[in-house]
């Protein structure tokens, strides 16, 4: 299945397995644009592009010389360490995972019978407390970190072009991420990961202290908070596109303002936020894709800001119980 992401395509896989056994289910749903399309599948070719880019970038062959932040003071015999192809990762006593050299990381594959995913650094995960990817690294890899449940700092160099799918998932530890000034693709504002240009939020931090948080105008898409433990979202209304599962797992969310401008309601976009009551959807909305509640027993209410005519309008999914389960409030008869 095939979704355009602006003018760009995504792979949708068939199915999909969370590392997190309740939010596990296999065939159910048909992903629209998931979130890892910072690593997009190409829809012509089948070869794999990366985000924000057309095509395979020519990725700079000159020396980098800079050293990547805390990872300078490692000066002590890691606890274990491993080579890749053009990369190569130690592990610290103080629980610091550092990724240096001159290249690219390898993509991590998910055992599908082992219900993990294959890292070099797996056997330690539940000792890593901080990632550390330094400058000459030139992307992050699929699954790299992912599962790195005690990671609480994640802080990315100058050199990282890309990052590719689950890349940053299940990190449900994590308070702050943090890129390097230089960076020429991204930037971390109050610990939250952007594009560079900052009209993306690409990455919340599941554990970032704080009960609510604003996203930044200019914003106009919004990726992930999957597992975050605010409370309370606001947006901006320059936001007009969220991504599936955007808050899965935002079990502190009861109800919730939905961006003003929001054309589309991505399928999964609340999957198992169980204490999600109400929800406000805005007159914008044309679309609902399946799912969108999928686990989300304690819905009761949407308040739509149009009439009943226009929301009958809505193309909306037959696959979402939840929605229709719910009592549905209108602005104006």
């Amino acid at each position: 299945m095939l979704r355009a992401v602006g003018t760009q395509r995504a792979m949708c896989p068939s199915h999909f397995t969370c590392t997190r056994s309740r939010r596990c289910m296999v065939g159910a749903i048909s992903w629209g644009v998931f979130w890892a399309a910072v690593v997009l599948e190409s829809h012509t070719s089948g070869a794999t592009s990366l985000w924000g880019c057309e095509s395979q970038p020519d990725f700079p062959t000159e020396v980098v010389t800079s050293v990547g932040y805390e990872a300078a003071s490692h000066t002590e015999e890691p606890l274990d360490y491993g080579v890749t192809d053009e990369v190569e990762w130690a592990l610290y006593d103080d629980g610091a995972l550092v990724i240096s050299g001159e290249g690219r990381m390898d993509n991590c594959v998910w055992d599908y019978d082992a219900q993990a995913v294959k890292q070099p650094w797996s056997g330690h995960r539940d000792i890593i407390t901080s990632i550390i990817v330094e400058d000459g690294v030139r992307n992050i890899g699929e699954n790299a970190f992912r599962s790195c449940g005690g990671a609480t700092t994640i802080t990315i160099g100058k050199d990282v072009l890309a990052i590719g799918w689950c890349g940053l998932e299940g990190c449900g530890s994590l308070e702050s991420i943090r890129v390097s000034e230089e960076s020429r693709r991204f930037r971390a504002v109050d610990g939250v990961l952007f594009n560079k240009e900052m009209t993306i939020l690409v990455h919340y931090p599941s554990s970032k202290p704080g009960k609510e948080y604003t996203v930044p105008d200019g914003v106009e898409e919004a990726w992930k908070f999957s597992f975050a433990d605010f409370e309370e979202i606001r947006f901006p209304s320059s936001v007009t596109q969220l991504r599936s599962s955007a808050f899965e797992g935002c079990d502190n969310i009861e109800s919730i303002e939905l961006p003003i401008n929001l054309e589309m309601i991505p399928s999964t976009l609340f999957w198992g936020s169980d204490n999600l009551a109400s929800v406000t959807i805005p007159a914008s909305v044309k679309t609902i894709e399946e799912t969108v509640f999928l686990g989300c027993d304690a819905l009761k209410d949407i308040y739509y800001l149009g009439t009943k005519e226009q929301w009958n309008q809505i193309e909306i999914d037959e696959d979402n119980r939840e929605l229709f389960a719910a009592t549905i409030h209108y602005a104006s008869s």
